[in-house]
Order: structure tokens, then sequence, then C-alpha cells
């Protein structure tokens, strides 16, 4: 979307809050895959895979009561205080409904790598084998060398974290005691057959799976461990306690870790080429190999979404889906990011490779996938957890959290994802964001008016903001305050939908990244909605009179009068900026420069209007945003005629044609609808709303895609 243009309609103060919330959360809707249903085929395999468990035990936490604890569990979407007995319920369901001949765990087993929750997984993972299920497991960025805490005594405290030679101990039953092992990696120069694993050694490995399956197991993530001081900057600084002789934190009498740039991949040329060879070696063999690994493969999302290090690291001068796919294989199996979604990658020469990415287990819509394959057919699938068998349930739950989990698990693992986010929202959307905003139209305390921009920047934060986030989307009772009230003043109507307020709209889209259900159309009911949720952010804006209320205490603000744009915002999606002076004033009063292009409030706002049209040609923007609208027709987008007093900015439009597609597009790697397809990225092709439930039939070096009914 045209970053000027967006000037114009969010900068000013609360609408550029208000619609960067919407975005923040913008991507597709959510479908309810079902339950899992062994159907008996007959297969050559059948491939159960368990994603970021996170599991936090109740061993390791101790006392989930602690707001030590509830602050951690508050920092992201991760349901910690039910990872384990969501793990336990996973586990049982798997030995007495599915038809798994394997179970694939790819990292973040623990969510802060302690050794004690790591053992409570293995634990776990033992009865899978016992059931004569084989498990193989590879380390996540946060299973190893990570800052781990219990909860114990009210407060968050350091307890043990995992090396990688504890890694390979406490998971040596699944992939790291030799059994079914062909080889393993740990370094270029390592003894492939030698079993001993030591600090330092990669926990890469390759092992024979049912009907001439072979796993490469590649660990790619980075555990390097500096340690950490208690002399410097940092937690283990913070909170002293005993250290040895050059400074270093110790905890039990062992150096405490801290890994630099945990959160980046760290593949190398030797591990990609021992991955490349090994796959080839298993193609050479009569093998169809498939893959795990933490990161996903790909980049399957926009970069709004899914960050840069999102993915693996390409090692320089190679690209890793391509050394994989020309090698032979054809599936891998990753999570990391949360959000689910399977995509393929066509290489240059023609080799195809799925990337089958999960979301975790310990988040919406702790999902199960599964994986069956019959000659060259090939079906993926997900079955999502419904319940959590209550005698698992963590003893600290009230009883009202006990029985909402218990009559509709789902809902509340909605609920819970809609009140970490909102959360998270906030915390990012608060009253210094305010102060800071407001600062720059010119309001700040001098001394003499600092109750009147205190009660400004409340006023805002309450009464536009919050009052936003949570604004019915339709009308109850004789209140106009709702996204339907709003559009019937100025003559339009809503369509009929479940939804409740803005939030829950905008974290529908959400639920659909997450879900792997993602997909959205201009005509889309709720596209239609989150149209007259962002007008509706401009009227909530002219009604409380924001403009005015600045000009109180900044007299230089230049007026704008929003209620002139209103009524035909709402009749055609057009945005007066003009007539209103929304451009001019906003732009004079923020005094905005563009290379040398200056506006004041004493240009004509036709003229400003056609000078921002033509930006793009005169090469006036910055290099990052001309190529962001290398395929945006700004002029398309904007209307001025200063002899017959127009000027306009098509917003309904761009909504339509960029937050509908290319931009939601951009930021979920899906198509506008089934049968659709989308490339992302080069080589990338995704077909939405495949990403659940998917057919592959291999012909040679291609592979047929599509969705299962």
């Amino acid at each position: 979307m045209n970053r000027l243009i967006r000037i114009f309609i969010c900068v000013m103060m609360i609408a550029t809050l208000a619609f960067s919330s919407i975005l923040l959360v913008s991507c597709g809707s959510t479908k309810d895959s079902g339950e899992f249903v062994s159907d008996e085929k007959d297969s050559d395999i059948s491939i159960g895979v368990l994603a970021d468990v996170h599991v936090m035990s109740e061993t390791q936490a101790v006392d989930m009561t602690c707001a030590d604890f509830k602050a951690w569990e508050a920092h992201g979407q991760k349901m910690l205080g039910l990872s384990e007995s969501i793990l336990k319920t996973a586990v049982d369901r798997i030995i007495a409904e599915s038809d798994f001949d394997v179970v694939l765990v790819s990292g973040d087993n623990a969510d802060d790598g302690g050794e004690v929750s790591h053992r409570a997984i293995a634990a776990e993972l033992a009865r899978l084998e016992q059931a004569g299920i084989k498990v193989f497991t590879i380390p996540g960025n946060h299973d190893i060398n990570n800052k781990s805490y219990t909860y114990a005594g009210g407060k968050a405290s350091y307890t043990n974290p995992t090396t990688e030679k504890e890694f390979a101990e406490i998971y040596a039953d699944f992939g790291y005691d030799g059994e079914d092992i062909v080889e393993y990696y740990k370094s270029a120069e390592s003894d492939p057959k030698d079993v001993h694993f030591e600090i330092g050694d990669n926990l890469s490995y390759v092992a024979d799976l049912p009907g001439d399956y072979r796993l490469i197991a590649i660990d790619m993530c980075n555990y390097v461990s500096t340690y950490s001081m208690t002399k410097g900057e940092g937690d283990a600084a913070a909170a002293g306690g005993e250290s040895d002789d050059e400074g270093y934190f110790l905890l039990n009498g062992e150096r405490y870790p801290l890994v630099s740039g945990r959160h980046d991949g760290a593949m190398t040329e030797d591990l990609l080429l021992w991955a490349k060879r090994v796959t080839e070696d298993a193609v050479k063999a009569g093998k169809k190999p498939v893959g795990m690994m933490h990161f996903p493969l790909i980049q399957h999302f926009g970069k709004l979404v899914q960050a840069e290090n999102g993915a693996v690291n390409d090692p320089k001068g190679y690209s890793v889906p391509d050394v994989l796919a020309n090698a032979g294989m054809r599936f891998i199996f990753t999570g990391h990011i949360h959000m689910q979604d399977d995509a393929m990658y066509t290489s240059a020469k023609g080799a195809s490779i799925l990337d089958v990415n999960s979301a975790s287990l310990c988040n919406y819509p702790t999902p199960i996938r599964y994986f069956r394959g019959k000659g060259d057919e090939y079906e993926v699938r997900t079955w999502n957890m419904s319940y959590i068998t209550e005698k698992y349930l963590p003893s600290y739950l009230t009883a009202e959290e006990k029985s909402a989990i218990n009559s509709d698990f789902r809902d509340y693992s909605v609920k819970y994802l809609d009140g970490s986010m909102l959360a998270k929202v906030k915390n990012k959307i608060d009253m210094e964001m305010v102060y800071k905003i407001l600062s720059k139209l010119g309001v700040k305390k001098d001394g003499t008016n600092d109750a009147k921009v205190e009660a400004l920047a409340m006023g805002v934060y309450n009464d536009v903001i919050l009052k936003f986030l949570k604004l019915p989307l339709y009308k109850s009772g004789t209140s106009d305050a709702s996204v339907e009230g709003y559009a019937k003043k100025y003559g339009a109507s809503l369509p009929k939908s479940d939804y409740t307020d803005v939030f829950n709209l905008a974290m529908s889209f959400v639920a659909g990244v997450y879900g792997g259900d993602e997909c959205c159309a201009a005509d889309e009911t709720r596209v239609t909605l989150l149209k007259y949720s962002i007008y509706a952010a401009l009227a909530l804006i002219d009604e409380y009179g924001l403009f005015a209320k600045i000009r109180e205490i900044n007299p230089s603000f230049k007026e704008i009068d929003l209620s002139v744009a209103l009524p035909t915002l709402y009749k055609n999606g057009n945005l007066d900026v003009c007539k209103s002076n929304l451009l001019v004033g906003l732009l004079s009063s923020l005094k905005i420069e563009i290379k040398g292009i200056k506006i004041t409030d004493k240009t004509n706002p036709y003229d400003a209007l056609n000078t921002i049209g033509r930006l793009k040609e005169t090469n006036a923007l910055p290099q990052k945003v001309q190529d962001m609208l290398t395929d945006i027709d700004v002029k398309k987008y904007i209307s001025s005629n200063k002899t017959q007093e127009i000027g306009f900015i098509k917003l309904g439009a761009i909504i339509d044609d960029y937050i509908a597609s290319s931009l939601l597009i951009g930021l979920t790697n899906d198509s506008l609808e089934e049968g659709n397809t989308f490339t992302y990225g080069g080589g990338t092709i995704d077909t939405a709303p495949a990403d659940n439930n998917v057919r592959i039939t291999i012909n040679q070096k291609t592979m047929a895609y599509s969705a299962l009914k």
C-alpha cells in the first residue's frame, strides 16, 4: 500500500494507531478441520508431526500462580500453564486413535530449555514408543543453552538449562541412541557412527523409517554459548549471585549459558553439503528422503508477519531450498513461526519440495499434523486438539477456568489468543506512544499547560484508541457508538455476521494465519467489515474532535474539518483530503519534507495532491519506498482537479486492491480464493486454503498439489 497515502489517512493521530492495530493482526478466515479419524487406508507410512510443544512442566514451574510466571506466560500467545496437559492428552489420543508409524517432534520442545521440562517431555514421548510408535526429535532455538527459570517461592529464579550433550542424553531413545540411525553429523570432521555427544556438537542425524523412507533431521539452530557474566549487562548480571574468578555467573557450580543471536538460523556450508550428500545417498539407496528442521525451509509470509530471520538462513553462495530439492528431498516438516502454512518450492532446475510448516501445539489451533504416503501419492492433514483430559489439568486453575476448558477447549483457546494479543497491542500502544505523537503535533507540556496535555492524552488513549479497539460492530440498544451506527449515520449498511467488535474482527484474521486457513477477497464479509471499521476510526476521531482539541493547546496547528470528508467516504469510498484540509493541514503541521518538496499551509491543496501523485515519477521517494510501490499505480488512487475542486484519495479502492489482496497476500502468502495460486519469493507457490489438508502426486521432478475435500 502506498506509504504516502497512508500518511494522509493514518499519520493523523489515532488513525495511525487504529489502522496499525488492524494491520498488526490482518490475515484470513478460520475453519475447523474436524477430528482425526484413522481411515485405515493401506499406506507405506503414516507420520504424525508435533511442532513447538513449548512445555513448561509443573515440576519446573512449581508455582503457576506466581506473578512472574503469569508475566512470562503473557509474553506470547502460548498456553504455557496448559502446555504439559495438552501434550499428555495428545499422546493419549495418538496412541488410542491414530495409525501413526512414526511421530516427528520438530523442536522447541521445552519453552525455555529447562532440563526438568525436557525430562517431562521425554517421559511422554516414551509412552508413544511403548505403544509401538517410533519417535524422532530435533532441537529448536529454545531448547539448548537457554535462560531457564523456576517460579518456586513466589518469584522467578534461574534453574538448570540444557546443553547439547544433555539434550542428546535426555532424548537418547528419540534419535540419539544409535538405533535406526544411519549416521550423525556432529561436525564436518566427526565420526558419523559415534553416538557419544559433547558440548558444542551439532545434533543432526539420518534415520531409517518404515516403508523405505529415510529421515534427514537437520539441526540448524544457534546455541553457541559465550556464558553470562555477573559484571556487565543482562539478566544474569542483574541477578548477582555466585561467580567464578573470571566473573562468570554460576549455577550449581556451572557457568550459566548466554547465546547471542538465538533466533537466527545457523546453517553452515558444511552442514548443508552434508544434508545434500545424505539426501542423495538416500535416493541412491532406493529410499525416499523426508526432512525435519526447526526453522521453515522458505519464507511463508511477508515481512510484516514473518521476520527475515523467520526461515532457515542461506550460507553464502547457496540456496537451502534449491540444494535440498535438487538433491531429491520432496517433503520437509518444520515449525518455529507458530503459524500453519504449507507451500511448494520449485528450484530453477524444476525440482519441487513441500515445506509442511506446523503451528505450535500449545496455542490455537493446537494442531497435530498427519502425513500418509502410498506409492507416488501423499496426503497431509491436520488434526486439531478439541479437549484436554481433565485429570491432566494443572491444580492452580480456578473452577471457572476448568469449566471453560472442559465445556469447549477450542473456544477457550480462541479467547486466550484474543486476550493475549489484545494485551500485546495495548502494551505497544501505550500512553508513552500517545505523548510522542502529540509532541509531533506540537502538543507538549511546558509547565503552564500540563493539565490540558495530560487530559488530552488520556482522552485520546481511552476515548479513541481503546474505544476503537473494542468498538462494537453492531448497534445495541440506543447507543450509536458502533461501526454500524457510524455507517447508518452516513447512509451505509453493514453485512450481518457473528463478529462482535473491531478487535474480534481483526483477531479472526489472526486466527486464520495461526490455523492455516487464511484467505481473503475484496467481497468477503470480513473485508467489508474491515473497511467500515477503518472508516469508523476516522468517524470516531471526528466525533472526539481531536483536531480542535489539539488547536486549543497548539493554535499553530492547522484547521482540519474531518466531517467534510465523511459523507463521501461512506458513499463511495473516496476520502476528500482537500476541502477538509486534511492533506495540507497535516503535512504542514507535521512539517514533513520529501526530498526538497515542501508543503506549507499556503500550498494549494489540489496542487499538493497532484504533487503527491507524481512523487513516484520524480524519484523523490526513498529507494525502499520506490521498491514497495513497484507494482502500484499511485495516480490510480488519487483524483485532483483544481478547477472543479475535486481532491480525494480512493481509500475504499485501496482497501479492496491492496489490503484485501496485495497487502494480505503479502502478509499471508496465500491466494484470494481456492484454486488460485500466488507466487512469493521466487519459486514458492502457495494454494489457499490448502494449508491444513492437501494431496500431492509426485511425477518425477514435478509435484501436483491440491486441496483435500
